[in-house]
C-alpha cells in the first residue's frame, strides 16, 4: 500500500472537525474527509495526483501566512504516486479510529485538540 501524507491530506477535514463545536460522529468525519478530498481533486478525476497534493499544500501555506504569518510546519511522510477517494477516505477512517480516544464513535473538542497536537508534534 502506498504511503499516505495524513497529515496533510487530512488537514482539511480535521481543520473543519477542530472548529466545531460539540462531538463529530465518524460519519462526519468522513463526509467531511471527502468533501476536501474532491476540492484537491481539481481535475475530478476520482484520484490526488503528486501535483494536485502539491498545490493544496501551497494553498494551505499561503492561507496560513495570510491568517497569522506562521508557515505550515507538519511532519509528513513522502507519498509517491496517486490516492484514490477509497484509498484516502479508509485513511481518515482510520485517523478518525486513532484520534477516538474513548472509542465512542466521536470525536470531543479535547480529542480533536489532542489529536491535532500530537500530530504537530510528531
Amino acid at each position: 500500500m502506498k504511503n499516505v501524507l495524513l497529515a496533510v491530506l487530512l488537514l482539511g477535514c480535521a481543520g473543519g472537525a477542530l472548529a466545531a463545536t460539540g462531538d463529530v460522529s465518524k460519519a462526519d468525519y468522513l463526509q467531511r474527509a471527502g468533501s476536501h478530498f474532491d476540492q484537491v481533486d481539481t481535475n475530478h478525476d476520482g484520484v490526488l495526483s503528486e501535483q494536485e497534493r502539491a498545490a493544496a499544500m501551497s494553498r494551505l501555506a499561503e492561507k496560513r501566512a495570510a491568517r497569522d504569518g506562521s508557515e505550515v510546519t507538519m511532519p509528513h511522510r513522502e507519498i509517491k504516486g496517486d490516492i484514490s477517494k477509497a484509498d484516502f477516505l479508509a485513511k481518515a477512517g482510520a485517523h478518525f479510529d486513532k484520534l477516538d480516544a474513548n472509542h465512542d464513535g466521536m470525536l470531543s473538542r479535547d480529542e480533536r485538540r489532542a489529536g491535532w497536537q500530537a500530530m504537530r508534534k510528531s
